[in-house]
Parts: structure tokens; C-alpha cells; sequence
């Protein structure tokens, strides 16, 4: 996706593109590893709301909050996180509250989470054998369950959302949401809604925009596009091949 936002930056096309200001926001927290912070969506998002808008633009920022609460952690330290997260504005704007892990609620009064009625989301997939990997394998490195045991229960990932696969056991199941409970950004209810409003594809939004490309991502994007949660697709020549031979009627 970096590639992706200095390509548009690099554009002929003088900024502002429209004469209203586009909002752009982070849907995911920073990476607790190695990787530089320009790979951070809070980064991107500013990227991409100065190449629209023009350098006074300021995208809202989720520097202070992890991707991901560690699995490893106490309950109450995981309450800690989320609670110093909830203090940071543009989280609880986007996302709303939190409650005790079970996902962002707004409470009555306030507003909706402006997760829930984005016009698009830009984003890319894991392959079937790095779920969570982001393609640098580095945004889950504080957690303690291995790609083997992704692999066993996600059946397909998006933008840092996983689908389950079907028929776990009730072990797995656990595992899966305790997973599921320690990422902080993009959940599923806000993707649905996303792709929902993107289904018109004359007079509507542009709904969900994923970009992806190279080997191993054919079978998790097919079960997306099964699922409706993705309603624009931009692939390399090497992925267009997998999709085909996926989708190719065996004899």
C-alpha cells in the first residue's frame, strides 16, 4: 500500500483534486515490531489526504494506538490498553468505545463511529499462508500464536479483518476471538457496511477497493468476493493468473 500512495503522490494532477476536502482516515493502529513508521496507516492516510487536498491537509492519527493488545497480557492490562487507546480522540471518533474486548460501541448521545459509514476502504489482503503478515510478516509479531495456527482458523483476512473458517472447534473458536478481541482497528460490522454501500456500483460510492498482487492470495480473495466484501478489485498479472486457473471448471 506505501507503493500504492507514492504512486498517486507522484501523479501531474496539482492537489486539491476536488473542491471539497476529502476526509481520509487510519483504520489501523501502529505496528508494535520493527517496520518504519511510514508503513503505518496513520502515515498513509496523511500521505494520501496531502495528495488530494494539498499540504495543509492533516489526516487524524492513531500514533499512540497499537495494532494489536498482546495476547500475552493480563486481563487488566489489556483494560489499561484499551482505556489509554479510548483517550486518544481519533480512535474514539472513528471507532468509538470499547467494551471490555468485545468490539466498539457508541454509546446513546453519541455519534456514530465514522468506521460504519465510510464511502471506501482502501486496502489489501493476506495470502492463505501469512493472514495478519501485511506482507512484511511484521504487524503481529507481539502475539503469540504462529502463522500455523492463523492458518488453521482464518480462513480469509482483509485490511486486518479475519473470517473464521467453518467448523472449529470450541477451542479454536476461543482462540480465534481472543485473536479477534486484541486487534484495535477495522472489524467486520464496519467492512460490511462499507461494501453494502458500495453494491451499486452506477450511483454509489466506491465501497471496498482492494489492492493486491503476487502468489497465494486467489483462494482468500474468491471466498471475500463470495462473502460480497469486496467490490473493487486491482490485481497484477501474476494474481490475475492464480484467479483464472482458481476459477478455471475442472474435468
Amino acid at each position: 500500500m506505501e507503493a500504492v500512495v507514492a504512486a498517486l503522490r507522484s501523479l501531474p494532477y496539482p492537489s486539491p483534486w476536488t473542491k471539497k476536502i476529502i476526509q481520509f482516515v487510519p483504520l489501523s493502529g501502529e505496528p508494535l515490531a520493527r517496520e518504519r513508521s511510514t508503513f503505518s496507516s496513520s502515515s498513509l492516510a496523511r500521505e494520501l489526504g496531502i495528495a488530494v487536498n494539498g499540504e495543509a491537509y492533516d489526516a487524524p492519527s492513531l500514533a499512540m494506538v497499537p495494532a494489536f493488545v498482546p495476547d500475552r497480557f493480563r486481563d487488566y492490562e489489556r483494560d489499561g490498553v484499551w482505556k489509554l487507546s479510548e483517550l486518544v480522540k481519533s480512535y474514539k471518533t472513528i471507532f468509538g468505545l470499547h467494551n471490555n474486548g468485545h468490539g466498539a460501541l457508541h454509546a446513546a448521545g453519541h455519534t456514530t463511529p465514522t468506521a460504519l459509514h465510510l464511502d471506501m476502504i482502501l486496502t489489501s489482503v493476506g495470502s492463505h499462508d501469512r493472514p495478519l503478515g501485511f506482507g512484511r510478516g511484521v504487524l503481529f509479531d507481539e502475539m503469540t500464536v504462529s502463522y500455523e495456527d492463523l492458518k488453521a482458523l482464518v480462513v480469509a483476512e482483509v485490511g486486518g479483518v479475519c473470517i473464521r473458517r467453518p467448523n472449529l472447534t470450541s477451542d479454536k473458536i476461543r482462540q480465534f476471538k481472543r485473536i479477534q478481541t486484541s486487534w484495535t482497528g477495522l472489524r467486520k460490522e464496519h467492512l460490511e457496511a462499507c461494501a453494502q454501500r458500495g453494491s451499486d456500483l452506477l450511483k454509489g460510492p466506491p465501497g471496498v477497493v482492494v489492492i493486491s498482487g503476487g502468489a497465494g492470495r486467489a483462494a482468500v480473495i474468491c471466498e471475500l468476493i463470495k462473502r460480497g466484501l469486496i467490490n473493487h478489485l486491482i490485481i497484477d498479472e501474476v494474481l490475475g493468473q492464480e484467479l483464472e486457473s482458481a476459477s478455471a471448471p475442472t474435468r
